[in-house]
């Protein structure tokens, strides 16, 4: 898991760090499924 003191290394946050989160691990097993989670 990526904390908020790595979100200069891995991207800005915005308003909804959950779904930026999702969206990084998009191509990811585990971003996939934490996708669906949210649209769901």
């Amino acid at each position: 898991m990526y904390s908020m003191t790595n979100r200069n290394e891995t991207a800005p946050i915005p308003s909804l760090p959950d779904y930026a989160f999702g969206e990084k691990l998009g191509a990811g097993s585990y971003g996939t499924v934490y996708k669906a989670r949210l649209i769901s």
